[in-house]
């Protein structure tokens, strides 16, 4: 690939956990358990999000997103390696000071400018990961730089910040999590977005790493994570969290690179058909269904749940486009999937469903010509599922 004449851009965000023998603001040990079960933690609480407006008058778009996904949260742990801070019952305490020295060695190591006053900030987090819905994270150092074999790169920021809480299971709309890796301190290494290749990417978060190695920090599997954020010219930014297999990281911006590639390609040939948007609203069309062949919407049907149909016009044939590592309609799918269902599509091999007789009926029923698309979903209430948008250039490594 031609990275330069696709306007590639990446930028990384390094997070190593600090051996400073307690949580950031609490007294908490650091003892992240990895292969720990759910039956290590005894204790739980529970939380909804129900989003307000923030100090600007707005309410946050992602907390609104989270919101209308019904979720609840919730959150297992031990008195031996979480307090009340973690749950949100009380105040933090004092800032470790042996994680804020190694966050100034840190800025040393990368020779950043250290700020003169360094202040905790409360940092949005909506997707259950954080107890009270924000990350405390306080800048530090900022203009660094770290040697590579192709020159020097950039160091935007280098943070101190509390470490978020792993999810332990998902069952239905209830996501369980666990509180003995939250408020763990962080340092977090943020590059500027002027690499220009997989490989050279690849490089900067190996030479971070190795960096960081001369600290005082943590060892072991899930102790580093990158944020990869990914762009390519009249693409979107899209930030991949929480990667870990270092040597894979040049494959995975490869793989987004195809991916915005293809949707470019997509939007492009939706321009040349005239696309001008979807016009109507999801319908109920269970009715079709009632006696279908298909024996997971049969039952779904049987037991009350409802589907949903929805026409995509002059979509025929583009959502088995490949986009990166999955097909066109997969892409789609993960979108419904947020809000609990999935999506089954017109471009599908309809006959290994058992639903050729059915999609046909909703054509008719939909008006739709042969350049259109259809798609359906199945469940309680599917419909906003079928009405989800994109999660705004935020993906998972998976």
């Amino acid at each position: 690939m031609d990275y330069e004449a696709l306007g590639l851009r990446v930028g990384l965000e390094i997070h190593q956990q600090l051996a400073s023998g307690h949580k950031l603001f609490c007294r908490c040990p650091i003892d992240v358990r990895h292969g720990a079960t759910i039956d290590d933690f005894p204790f739980s609480v529970t939380r909804t999000l129900r989003p307000v407006a923030g100090e600007l008058g707005a309410i946050d778009t992602a907390a609104l997103y989270e919101y209308y996904r019904s979720r609840t949260f919730a959150y297992r742990f031990n008195h031996e390696t979480a307090c009340l801070v973690e749950t949100d019952e009380e105040p933090p305490h004092p800032m470790n000071f042996a994680a804020l020295v190694t966050a100034l060695q840190a800025c040393k190591l990368f020779q950043c400018t250290i700020l003169d006053e360094i202040h905790t900030m409360r940092k949005t987090v909506v997707d259950g990961s954080v107890v009270s819905g924000f990350q405390r994270t306080a800048l530090v150092g900022m203009n660094g730089s770290v040697e590579t074999r192709g020159g020097n790169v950039a160091i935007m920021t280098v943070c101190l910040e509390e470490d978020s809480a792993p999810v332990v299971e998902q069952n239905g709309a209830t996501v369980t999590y666990r509180l003995d890796r939250l408020g763990v301190p962080l340092v977090e290494i943020a590059t500027d977005a002027t690499l220009t290749s997989p490989e050279e990417a690849q490089e900067v978060a190996e030479r971070i790493g190795t960096l960081l190695r001369s600290l005082s920090v943590v060892r072991g599997i899930g102790s580093i994570r990158q944020d990869v954020n990914v762009s390519i010219r009249g693409g979107a930014r899209v930030e991949i969290k929480g990667f870990q297999e270092l040597a894979k990281m040049a494959d995975l911006i490869r793989n987004e690179v195809e991916r915005q590639q293809a949707l470019l390609e997509i939007k492009s040939e939706l321009e040349k058909r005239g696309f001008q948007g979807v016009k109507q609203e999801p319908r109920d069309v269970t009715d079709v269904f009632l006696r279908t062949r298909n024996r997971f919407i049969h039952k779904a049907v049987s037991e009350g749940s409802h589907v949903y149909g929805l026409l995509l016009p002059r979509f025929a044939g583009l959502l088995k486009k490949q986009c990166g590592d999955r097909a066109f309609g997969k892409e789609l799918n993960t979108y419904a999937k947020a809000y609990g269902y999935g999506i089954i599509h017109s471009d599908e091999d309809l006959a290994t469903y058992e639903l050729v007789s059915e999609f046909e009926k909703l054509a008719t029923l939909f008006e739709a010509c042969e350049e259109d698309a259809l798609l359906i979903s199945v469940g309680a209430d599917p419909a906003q599922a079928l009405r989800a948008p994109p999660h705004d250039g935020e993906a998972d490594p998976g």
